[in-house]
């Protein structure tokens, strides 16, 4: 008998990097035998996007294949096999359905993550409001978070484009943290699936980063202070949610340039910039012209930094996790926005925290390291970084070692599934 090649498939909504390669896991399922496809499905759900969000330092890997049409789509999964490994890294929106049809139609096991998570959903309690309206505005705006999720997964049950009942659920929801919650709508019912405990993206890599540190420990220059670069300016997701930022260029310049006057000359630290994975180094020379930056090395700056500077970072589980003291800082364009005023507070709360808003600084307000308890980094931690039923084996061997294990599976079509891109 002909042995059958196992293989990892990787259906990848944006661009599919070479950062990517490693941080999905590609070699240690390449070294267990599996052949390694990762497939870039963005021209499927953002036409002409690939062209659009690509820059120097965000483009697509000579490793990955590009998918353009729903017809490839339906070959690629027609194609694959029960052992194979099937990672989806897409999110149900409108555009993406097809492709979550074409895998309940031929009854694909799959896997879905959440190991980046931030808290987007609640305030974190203990946290001191300024004033009675604070608190009000902070229940308020929980409870309407709560609210927005429940209704947007009721609008997915009921709207006919989506029609999330008829979809399959994960086989596989590969977690990390204890702080997000079960029932979201990310997925087509992920809280169906087998969970998979194990550690966030930025714990691993921060826990590698130790590690070599330990062996070899880094001699300072001198002091300094990190500001996160966040994309404001210039992040490709803006594109391909055809969304805008919101903050204006001059405004944002206006930002930066206040904040590394007032940390420079009121904690004594120069400001270092720790560009974001993805921000074009163009705009970033515009944006912060004359300043010293950096880019693939933001865990390492925050493990060294004397104040590590942000409004809504990702980045801030490296000072969670290195406890390093973090400055939140926002403006008005910032806090009016819908989505990212609400979330750069809440994140500050689970620091004890309130963000400081540049526009309204006065000359008694200092911008310097604040005192963070312990028990507050350990919080975050375990919320969103590792919970405490996760395993020490890196990601993706834990996944792999879960993914192995599994019954033999056999794939059946179901030729009640229609799909969306078949009436189009």
């Amino acid at each position: 008998p002909v042995d059958l090649i196992l293989r990892y498939i990787i259906l990848h909504g944006p661009i599919f990097t070479d950062r990517d390669w490693d941080r999905f896991g590609c070699d240690v399922f390449k070294n267990r035998g599996y052949d390694v496809i990762p497939c870039e499905l963005t021209e499927i759900i953002w036409p002409e996007a690939t062209n659009k969000v690509a820059s120097q330092a965000y483009q697509s890997s000579k490793r990955s294949i590009a998918v353009t049409t729903i017809e490839a789509a339906r070959e690629l999964i027609a194609g694959i096999n029960p052992d194979d490994f099937v990672l989806c890294n897409m999110q149900l929106e409108p555009e993406a359905v097809p492709i979550f049809q074409l895998l309940t139609a031929y009854k694909i096991d799959f896997a879905v993550t959440t190991l980046s998570e931030v808290p987007t959903f609640r305030f974190q309690s203990g946290l001191t409001p300024f004033s009675l309206i604070e608190w009000l505005r902070r229940q308020t705006s929980d409870l309407r978070g709560h609210v927005y999720r429940y209704k947007e997964l009721a609008k997915q049950i009921v709207s006919p484009r989506i029609n999330l009942l008829s979809l399959r659920s994960p086989r596989w929801w590969i977690r990390a943290g204890e702080g997000h919650p079960y029932f979201i709508g990310t997925y087509p019912k992920c809280w169906l699936a087998e969970s998979i405990e194990t550690h966030s993206y930025d714990f691993e890599h921060a826990s590698t980063i130790a590690r070599t540190r330990k062996h070899a420990p880094l001699q300072r220059l001198r002091p300094y202070a990190v500001f996160i670069d966040e994309g404001f300016i210039g992040h490709p997701d803006f594109d391909y949610m055809n969304e805008t930022s919101p903050v204006t260029l001059e405004s944002y310049k206006e930002f930066v340039d206040t904040v590394s006057r007032r940390v420079e000359s009121d904690a004594g630290l120069p400001m270092i910039v720790a560009l974001h994975p993805r921000s074009n180094p163009e705009t970033a020379l515009t944006v912060y012209d004359g300043r010293t930056m950096v880019s693939g090395k933001t865990a390492e700056l925050i493990a060294d930094a004397d104040l590590v500077v942000l409004t809504c970072s990702t980045s801030v589980s490296y000072a969670a996790y290195f406890r390093r003291p973090v400055l939140f800082v926002t403006t008005d364009q910032i806090d009016r926005d819908p989505y990212f005023g609400p979330f750069s507070a809440r994140m500050a709360s689970w620091f004890g925290l309130h963000p400081i808003n540049i526009d309204h600084l006065t000359e008694d307000d200092r911008l310097t390291a604040p005192q963070i308890s312990d028990t507050r980094f350990l919080d975050y931690e375990r919320a969103f970084m590792r919970g405490s039923n996760a395993p020490d084996d890196p990601i993706w061997v834990t996944v792999a070692d879960r993914v192995q294990m599994r019954p033999p599976q056999t794939h059946d079509v179901n030729e009640n599934i229609s799909v969306d891109a078949d009436r189009t």
